[in-house]
């Protein structure tokens, strides 16, 4: 740990993009609501508190000096991910994603077969 001292500030943005790859998976899924919200604030809040206990107070038990900036910037990180998740549970997954782009992420086989299905449902030409 005190030999990456000087990196920890990196390692633990890495660590805090925790959100991110559910995000994309939603996106690809299309997933309905695949987390509840109280979940989400809840795990965003309490991965927040240590690293706002070892940059925001100016004791701890690290001795790492207390740096505003990066609680500020931390929070502002994890809100944002969070606000993401929170607008794909009530608008939808890929509610962010314009109309163009969106056409060329390929359909789950779930939503292929239903496509399948609705077009062998539809009528016979008239005059067979």
């Amino acid at each position: 740990m005190y030999e990456l001292h000087n990196l920890l500030r990196y390692i633990l943005l890495f660590f805090y993009s925790f959100w991110i790859p559910q995000i994309v998976a939603s996106v690809v899924r299309d997933a309905r609501k695949p987390l509840h919200p109280h979940y989400i604030m809840g795990v965003t809040f309490t991965r927040l508190a240590i690293p706002l206990y070892t940059f925001g107070c100016p004791k701890n038990f690290m001795g790492v000096e207390t740096n505003l900036e990066w609680c500020i910037g931390l929070t502002t990180f994890l809100a944002l991910q969070a606000a993401i998740l929170l607008l794909q549970h009530y608008l939808g997954a890929r509610c962010f994603i314009p109309h163009q782009v969106s056409t060329y992420i390929p359909l789950q086989s779930c939503e292929r077969n239903y496509l399948m299905y609705q077009k062998s449902k539809q009528c016979p030409p008239h005059g067979i």
